[in-house]
């Protein structure tokens, strides 16, 4: 998503503050785990973006913070 106004950041702001986090916390290492878990998630059936162990956490936090 691109940030084409104020409203669209604010609206994705919290999530990808948490794929900073993640990447803060991993490393380099952060984009290998994150395909690795796109594969997996494949792998088993289910949608690799969606199902995706980070974006699924990242969406987790979004809501906590009432947005996304």
């Amino acid at each position: 998503m691109l940030g084409i106004d104020d409203a669209v950041l604010a609206e994705y702001r919290a999530h990808e503050h948490a794929h900073v986090r993640q990447y803060e916390r991993w490393g380099v290492l952060f984009f290998v785990l994150y395909a690795a878990s796109s594969l997996w998630e494949a792998l088993c059936g289910k949608a690799a973006y969606r199902d995706n162990h980070f974006e699924r956490q990242a969406r987790a936090i979004a809501r906590q913070a009432g947005s996304g």
